[in-house]
């Protein structure tokens, strides 16, 4: 009777409760919120006037949060278990009303901070004014800061015309890092605690060039060597230039590392030829792993670095036979790639192994 009245079916439960014995739980009838469009109503109404099973509080908390208003109504004139503080939490933060409303006429369980703070976060206006107007639990700082990373200007223009909690840095932070410049501006005009340095530094990352514009116009959080070493890893070449031409906060070794780890041909080329910071050789490692010859060709011809016995034995572990073959030419035959050519499982690429092994031959016949 529990999975007959969970899936809807008030045929089965009828005559389940009419010929057997077994009867049912309070469980299913607690989840019968979560169903929509199945007789949900009338399998409620059948269990309560011939069941004596009952059901808990999560019955009414289920249905407020699916917007069944319905079975909200029928379960407040017919059953007294009521609900619980988070059925208008959820029916806030599911944005649903009607629901909110009908909880704060009828009932007196209430809500907590969640559900202006939900509300705000899922850009439900309507349902944060009401719980404004009509309902003394308020909110956190995190209304605004969860309407900023969302994007919900009209929210958050709200709460900061009509609420006092204020937010935190996040909010910035965050709606730099989502590149929602129209918050972030917003924030800048009307708000006291504006952001930090990872609000340029994300920005930065993500490849939003307006954000980052505006916050080395406007403010004076700045950045760190994060945001150019992050814009590298990404490919952000756009970003990469402006943060060279208008930040003085330089980058570490591994903008380069990273860029060429992604392959990026272009802001590797960029960063050799404008930067002094350099790189390690564990950039040209992982260009290798990574199959990225363009890039293992410029380092090899551009840079002094190097790399170590692992970028030949990557490449070839991967199956990258052209890294590998640029490897076989460069590298002197007493160096140490005999002995990578020798190690088992060098690669899975039957092309590689092959290579491989004829390579070890040549350089045995050299000795």
């Amino acid at each position: 009777m529990d999975w007959a009245a969970a899936n809807g079916r008030l045929d089965v439960v009828r005559f389940l409760h009419m010929n057997r014995t077994e009867g049912c739980t309070m469980d299913r009838a607690n989840k019968f919120g979560n169903l929509r469009d199945r007789g949900t109503s009338e399998i409620v109404q059948f269990l309560h006037e011939h069941r004596s099973e009952g059901c808990a509080t999560d019955a009414m908390d289920l249905a407020a949060i699916n917007r069944q208003l319905d079975l909200v109504h029928f379960l407040r004139l017919n059953r007294t278990e009521g609900c619980t503080k988070y059925a208008m939490v959820w029916a806030a933060c599911s944005g649903n009303l009607d629901i909110v409303q009908f909880l704060h006429e009828h009932r007196t369980e209430g809500c907590t901070t969640d559900a202006m703070d939900s509300a705000a976060y899922c850009g439900h206006l309507d349902v944060v004014r009401f719980l404004h107007e009509h309902r003394t639990e308020d909110c956190t700082t995190k209304a605004m800061v969860w309407a900023a990373e969302k994007g919900h200007l009209e929210v958050l223009r709200f709460l900061h015309m009509n609420r006092t909690e204020g937010c935190t840095k996040d909010a910035m932070d965050w709606a730099a890092n989502v590149g929602n410049l129209d918050i972030v501006q917003f924030s800048h005009e009307h708000r006291t605690k504006i952001c930090t340095t990872d609000a340029m530094d994300s920005a930065a990352y993500c490849g939003h060039l307006d954000v980052v514009r505006l916050l080395h116009e406007h403010r004076t959080e700045g950045c760190t060597t994060k945001a150019m070493d992050l814009a590298a890893e990404d490919g952000q070449q756009n970003i990469v230039r402006f943060l060279h031409e208008n930040r003085s906060e330089g980058w570490t070794v591994r903008a380069m590392d990273q860029a060429a780890r992604g392959g990026h041909l272009d802001v590797v080329r960029f960063l050799h030829e404008k930067r002094s910071e350099g790189c390690a050789q564990k950039a040209m490692d992982l260009a290798a792993k990574r199959g990225h010859l363009p890039v293992v060709h410029l380092l090899h011809e551009k840079r002094t670095e190097g790399c170590t016995r692992w970028a030949m034995y990557d490449a070839a572990k991967n199956g990258h036979l052209d890294v590998l073959r640029f490897f076989m030419r460069i590298v002197p035959r007493n160096a140490c790639r005999t002995r990578w050519m020798r190690r088992p499982n060098i690669g899975t690429s039957t092309s590689c192994a092959s290579y491989t092994s004829t390579g070890a031959r040549i350089a045995r016949r050299r000795r």
